[in-house]
């Protein structure tokens, strides 16, 4: 017998949901090294153990492979790393490959530089502190001025012995200077009328200097003890002057100013911690020692913890490093590194080897960049899953809910982790949210409401601001405790 479709009656269609955005594990470091077994258009390679760098042609003698043993000797033990090849056959610098890095893989969370030197740190750092995805640098230095805490000094110029003094009558008008690393060099052109004393000359020089703006706009001319000294309005490590002649004129070596005519250029000076501190930088993690790069292995750690599992929230404060001699350091020496917002890894009790503390240059935590990165990262993903999953998100109150839905998910994952916890809002008020009230889940989120949109929001279909309130759980890495004896 024939039959009909049960489709005229009841109808039903599968609709299969999107698969949700791969979301970033927060769990692989990136060792950058100059060694050529991995080329150059490839860039970065993921190794799960040293093995598969032996096969890939590294030996034991080479940085890169020490590193990443360091770095996989650590406990819990990381479960993968990327090594990344600087391209010194050519003019590359260590910014470059980084980036070169960053473009070929943006699965890296973390990243060291094997060898690097103080233009290294600080020409990669603030790189890190913008570069998306969110990342952050580890270094390691063994600099006599961390140790020293040696403050920041500008850079300057200082001419050779009896520069003219009057140049008045002359036809060379122009040098050339360039501050600060600035690629350029910039043209000054002093107008010789009036200018027959050394004050004279100086003050003529600076203004013009200063004509050029931006960083121009702070140096700088003396003329003291008989020589002109040119002083950049900077101060650290990339506090510098230079200065050479002019095109076709010699006024520069009438004035005995730049290299070639027998100046002597000092560059500024410091310790690199205080430099980044300075900058405020808070994804630059530095330590003190003289342990090669010591510092890959508390990255190693830190990957190796980083599972996002219940309970798994952690600190690097008082981590063993293994494979890192502890420093012998003083007291003194310590107060000096920790005020620099650095690291350092020592002897405690002549039993406890521990990494302390795990700050940034700014004196933020790690684990709370590291906990925050992963919040916005899942935040994001989760508003993205929703406004790609469903036909659409309406304009309205029933909108906003679901939009606030999707962000608690990440919000119970950090929860979760042991990143958030309950706790009293002691931070200004927000909407509803007053200054003293308890948040019984460690967060809270708040949003505007639909009828307070401006016309225009609203015919860009942009949602009301929503707020994420969140209290962090902390860490405890001091205690007083005090001991009472009655007899």
């Amino acid at each position: 017998m024939s039959t009909l479709p049960l489709s005229d009656i009841v109808n039903i269609s599968v609709v299969v949901s999107p698969v949700a955005t791969i979301r970033s594990g927060f769990n692989l470091g990136l060792i950058v090294g100059s060694s050529t077994h991995i080329s150059a258009s490839d860039r970065v390679k993921i190794y799960t153990g040293t093995d598969g760098m032996v096969a890939d042609g590294f030996t034991s003698s080479e940085a890169e492979y020490k590193a990443a043993t360091l770095y996989f000797s650590q406990n819990p033990k990381p479960t993968k790393v990327a090594i990344g090849r600087w391209d010194k056959t050519g003019e590359e610098t260590a910014l470059e490959a980084v980036t070169a890095c960053r473009v070929k893989n943006t699965d890296w969370y973390a990243c060291y530089l094997c060898g690097a030197v103080k233009a290294d740190i600080l020409a990669i750092a603030p790189y890190i502190e913008a570069v998306e995805p969110s990342s952050v640098f580890f270094y390691t230095t063994a600099d006599a001025e961390v140790l020293a805490g040696t403050a920041l000094t500008s850079g300057y110029e200082t001419s050779a012995t009896a520069p003219s003094t009057d140049i008045s009558g002359g036809t060379a008008t122009t040098f050339q200077i360039a501050v600060d690393g600035d690629a350029t060099y910039h043209a000054v052109t002093l107008t010789l009328t009036g200018l027959d004393t050394g004050l004279g000359i100086a003050a003529a020089m600076q203004t013009k200097i200063r004509v050029l703006g931006g960083i121009y706009t702070a140096v700088t001319v003396a003329f003291t003890g008989g020589v002109y000294i040119i002083t950049s309005g900077s101060v650290g490590l990339s506090s510098s002057v230079r200065i050479i002649d002019g095109a076709s004129n010699d006024v520069a070596t009438a004035l005995k100013i730049g290299a070639d005519n027998g100046a002597t250029d000092t560059d500024g000076t410091g310790s690199i911690m205080i430099q980044l501190q300075a900058s405020s930088y808070k994804r630059s993690l530095g330590q003190y020692s003289t342990s090669p790069d010591a510092a890959v292995s508390i990255m190693g750690y830190a990957m190796g913890a980083n599972t996002g599992l219940a309970n798994t929230a952690y600190t690097l404060a008082y981590k063993q490093e293994v494979g890192v001699i502890p420093e012998a350091l003083t007291e003194t020496q310590i107060g000096i590194i920790r005020a620099q917002g650095g690291n350092y890894y020592v002897n405690r009790g002549n039993t406890y080897n521990v990494f302390q503390q795990g700050v940034m240059a700014n004196g933020m935590r790690f684990d709370e960049i590291i906990n925050l990165d992963m919040l916005k990262n899942d935040i994001q993903i989760a508003v993205m899953d929703l406004l790609t999953g469903v036909s659409k998100v309406p304009q309205n109150e029933g909108g906003v809910t679901l939009l606030m839905s999707a962000i608690a998910g990440p919000c119970n994952a950090a929860r979760n982790r042991g990143f958030l916890s309950p706790g009293v809002w002691t931070a200004p008020s927000i909407l509803n949210l007053n200054t003293g009230d308890a948040l019984s889940l460690g967060f809270i989120i708040l949003a505007e409401t639909i009828s307070s949109q401006s016309a225009s929001d609203r015919a860009n279909r942009i949602a009301p601001p929503i707020y994420v309130c969140i209290k962090l759980a902390g860490a405890i890495e001091f205690v007083s405790i005090q001991i009472t004896v009655n007899r």
